[in-house]
Order: C-alpha cells, then structure tokens, then sequence
C-alpha cells in the first residue's frame, strides 16, 4: 500500500506476508551432528546445486506465540535446570514504544528451526524478521494480528551451509545479555559466550 516504504517490486514485505504457503528452501533442509556447537544444527542441502538468495525467506520459527513474562516464568520454572532453551524473543519498535514477544519452540511438534544454531554478529548468515499476520476475520477486517517470526538469509546460501543466526541481534538498541555458555561460532565477530 501507500505506507510501504518499498520503492516497488519485489517487495519484501509482501514476500514475507505470503510465507503462508511455505518456503520453497524448507524441504531442502536437514538436521544433523554440528561442528558449530554441542549437538545438532540445520543444513542446507538441496538435491541440486541450488543457492538460497539474499532476503529469501528460508523458515519460519514455529511455535507457541507467548509474552516475554510468560517466557521469563518458563524459563525460570522450567527449563533453568534442564539447560534448554528454544524461546526466541524478540522487540519489536513503534516509534517510542516497544513490544517484545516470543515463540516458545521447545514442545517436540515445533518445526526444524529450533534446532538453528548461533552465530555472532557477520558470522550469521540469517536475520530474525517479526512479522505481523492478519489472525482474526469480521466482516473483512481485522480484529487482531499474530505475531510471527521468519528468518530470512543475510546474504546467499551455498549447498551443505549450516544456517545460523545472531541470538541477540532483535533488538540492535540495547546490550546483548550473554550467558556464562562459550559461543563455538568462530565468526571474526565472535563475542565469545552466548
């Protein structure tokens, strides 16, 4: 519309907001053993020689929509002691207002995504993008919007890639908070704990 700051096609944002048919890279990707950290990451290995473009959407990160307090209590309640992890928050701004909101992946059914590890700052080659998706239908229009996150490739990705993305990169306005957990990145930007 009038509002959106693209200059014309392809716009982004329409990109993003049609993601409900899902990403054409998905299926290409895998899970399996990482060097990047303890554990598994998720691979870019499609049957061909494809290449993922910069700004693609690659994958949504699914999971249940909750707000950071409700996170703050799971983690402090619930996955403290087991040392897991895989609520993504993120602030969103409105001019001098802020909102931040999560997605809590951590039930089994939640998608590949969540096993996505990090990387600091350069060294990530996807970007966390908050979007907002029309939720609620009265007579054609909207009632209420559900948040939802996409991660969208920095720059191209090159078959056998590990994705990865900055854990604290939603919010450039403040400090990260890092964890007492070494970072395994190895990016020229490394901070060195996660």
């Amino acid at each position: 519309g009038a509002l959106c700051p693209c200059a014309g096609p392809p716009c982004a944002l329409r990109v993003a907001q049609r993601v409900r048919q899902g990403s054409p890279w998905a299926a290409s990707l895998s899970v399996r053993e990482s060097q990047r950290a303890r554990g598994r990451g998720v691979f870019f290995e499609p049957a061909s020689g494809e290449v993922v473009p910069a700004g693609a959407v690659v994958i949504e990160y699914t999971g249940e929509a909750i707000s950071a307090v409700e996170a703050s209590r799971r983690y402090a309640q619930q996955y403290d002691d087991e040392g897991l992890n895989y609520v993504l928050c993120v602030t969103e701004r409105f001019g001098s207002r802020a909102e931040t909101w999560c997605v809590d992946a951590t039930d089994m059914q939640s998608g590949t995504a969540r096993f996505i590890n990090h990387a600091c700052g350069n060294g990530a080659n996807l970007a966390v993008v908050p979007i907002r998706v029309p939720d609620d239908l009265h007579a054609g229009r909207v009632k209420a919007w559900r948040p939802r996150l996409l991660l969208c490739a920095r720059r191209e990705i090159h078959p056998g890639d590990e994705l990865c993305y900055d854990y604290h990169a939603s919010d450039e306005n403040q400090r990260p908070i890092l964890s007492t957990s070494p970072c395994l990145c190895r990016s020229d930007t490394c901070r060195g704990r996660l």
